[in-house]
């Protein structure tokens, strides 16, 4: 099956190289029959030339007109090559941008179909689940506990539905760009304190936070916005680190910015994959041998929501093993902020 799908990729790409190649050596080829021809039409002119002059063929006069011959045929050869060269040198720009476009149009076939195939193992687990929740439930007599843990459970996956149905529902706007943010002053520090204390009482146990924050930091953005980007970060350190490792999450004024980091000791991202990681889909590695679950779209969001809060993401190695994401915000706004009304952060478009 691999084969067959290198060979369905590689086809294309063949008969474009083989038609690139012949047409410049069909110009080639038209160029030497060109110099060719010139040189013949150039023999033809001195012989007759010599014909009609035999008598007098080294006077001032006649050497001027061999040489006028001369100059004209390496006139036309040089224009001959010249034609020749800009016409290859155009071919071949044309050509590496046609490649160009090939090749994204197959990485983009690869990562829709990539995201079909991850699309529909993220829609079939959270339903699967429901049913037989909802099966058990109605075919058997359960005491309270069994019933309560069912529901939760089928709960847990309805939560994990609308959350991939927001996420996809946030690419389509932002892609229309059709997405309203408020630009009013957010407390980062009292956001991140608490999304620490919602996660340490979900990952009891399975997962060490650590959390660095210096007090009061203030930015303008989306409060909502701003939550599901630390939302889904803090969701993908979960999801591709080990149980009982650290998240860290550190927070601090820098240089009149407001630098957040969340840190992880998990797999990490090779240095080949790392360009990509914020591309609409992308997905480390192919959907048939992956096992983590996920869109490709958990990251897309996250910087497109980042920047349009007027911040900056990055990606670091975090060495001996794991991630870094590190964001940048513009000067945190004056402490008179700080009167604003708190509001409780809302955890929406997880990974």
């Amino acid at each position: 099956m691999e084969v067959l799908k290198k060979i369905k990729h590689t086809k294309p790409v063949t008969i474009f190289y083989v038609l690139v190649i012949y047409v410049f050596a069909s110009s080639i080829w038209w160029m030497y029959l060109l110099i060719n021809k010139n040189h013949k039409l150039y023999d033809e002119k001195i012989a007759n030339f010599h014909l009609r002059h035999s008598e007098d063929s080294k006077s001032t006069e006649n050497i001027l007109l061999l040489k006028e011959f001369t100059k004209n045929k390496n006139r036309q050869n040089q224009m001959i090559i010249g034609e020749g060269l800009v016409f290859m040198l155009l071919l071949g720009l044309g050509s590496l941008t046609i490649r160009s476009y090939i090749n994204k149009e197959i990485e983009l076939h690869r990562q829709q179909r990539n995201f079909l195939l991850s699309i529909t193992h993220e829609l079939r687990s959270p339903l699967t689940g429901i049913q037989i929740s909802i099966e058990t439930v109605k075919d058997r007599i359960l005491d309270k506990d069994k019933q309560n843990r069912l529901l939760n459970n089928a709960m847990h996956d309805v939560n994990r539905l609308k959350e991939l149905v927001d996420n996809l529902l946030m690419a389509a706007k932002i892609e229309r760009q059709a997405l309203a943010f408020s630009d009013h002053p957010v407390n980062i520090s009292e956001l991140l304190q608490s999304l620490s204390r919602r996660y340490k009482e979900i990952n009891r146990n399975r997962r060490i936070f650590k959390l660095d924050v210096s007090p009061d930091l203030m930015v303008h953005g989306d409060l909502t916005a701003l939550t599901s980007v630390f939302t889904n970060l803090i969701d993908n350190a979960i999801k591709y680190s080990d149980k009982e490792s650290t998240i860290y999450i550190e927070a601090n004024l820098n240089d009149k910015e407001v630098d957040i980091i969340i840190k992880d000791e998990g797999i990490g991202i090779p240095t080949e994959e790392q360009p990509k990681i914020f591309d609409k889909f992308y997905r480390i590695g192919s959907e048939d041998t992956r096992k983590s679950i996920g869109t490709g779209l958990g990251l897309f969001i996250v910087k497109q929501l980042v920047e349009m809060n007027k911040g900056n993401i990055v990606y670091q190695a975090n060495y001996p093993k794991g991630s870094i994401f590190k964001l940048i915000f513009p000067k945190p706004v004056e402490a008179i902020a700080l009167k604003e009304p708190k509001i409780k952060p809302q955890v929406v478009n997880q990974i």
